[in-house]
């Protein structure tokens, strides 16, 4: 029994450690949104033409970066329709429900917010509220349309569950350039989003991604898990 629960424990890992290394997000070239730029055209014209659609950064969440304590996020492009109802905010693992609106129509009063600056403790994920019933998060899984697209999750070996494109900047190793899609990706049904992901892009300092909290937990249990079986192997251990 010992033996077959350190196997159980290794291949958890195993599985958790593979799920956790995310295949790319699809991004197709054209757009009908805004200026007709799809969100590489967008990237590269700010940030150079060394990003391409395969250097995504696959970690969605951040914590600060270490260069002091203040996080500044900053809105880079806007190409949606619904942009004036776009607010983009900022949840935490323990709650996720409990969003703090940070950027664009925050109080949804119609004033859009262009900047923050502020401290964040601990990991962080980001949301996205289109302004017509959706909240997207930058975690794939807590996103609805997971499931409508089911099971045809990806194509041409990117995925097309998440709402969110990230890549890290070629300039500055504590900043991270993200994009939301705003509208449900709908695979089946031929219907929803654009895979432009152009609909709302914006800056992030002082951060770093980090893996989600769910494979970091797991793989903790995971060396519980084998240490007790070596401490029990031992002559003379309880």
């Amino acid at each position: 029994m010992k033996r077959i629960f350190g196997i159980a424990v290794l291949l958890a890992v195993g599985v958790v450690t593979t799920s956790a290394n995310i295949i790319p997000t699809e991004l197709l070239t054209t757009s009908t949104d805004g200026q007709g730029k799809d969100v590489m055209s967008l990237v590269r014209s700010r940030y150079g033409n060394s990003l391409t659609p395969t250097s995504q950064d696959t970690n969605r969440l951040y914590q600060t970066g270490g260069g002091g304590r203040y996080i500044t996020i900053t809105n880079k492009w806007s190409q949606a329709s619904l942009i004036g109802r776009h607010r983009v905010g900022i949840y935490t693992m323990l709650n996720p429900t409990a969003i703090t609106w940070i950027l664009g129509n925050v109080n949804q009063d119609g004033n859009l917010v262009g900047s923050w600056t502020g401290t964040q403790s601990g990991v962080f994920g980001l949301a996205l509220d289109n302004g017509i019933g959706n909240i997207f998060y930058s975690e794939r899984e807590r996103n609805k349309d997971s499931t409508l697209i089911s099971p045809n999750r990806s194509l041409n070996g990117f995925d097309r569950r998440n709402h969110l494109v990230a890549f890290r900047n070629p300039a500055n190793s504590r900043s991270t350039i993200v994009s939301f899609e705003d509208l449900e990706n709908q695979l089946e049904s031929g219907v929803g989003g654009l895979l432009d992901f152009n609909d709302y892009g914006f800056q992030l300092d002082n951060v770093e991604s980090v893996p989600e909290p769910i494979t970091l937990g797991l793989l903790a249990l995971g060396g519980v898990g084998l240490a007790r079986r070596r401490r029990k192997s031992q002559p003379g251990q309880a």
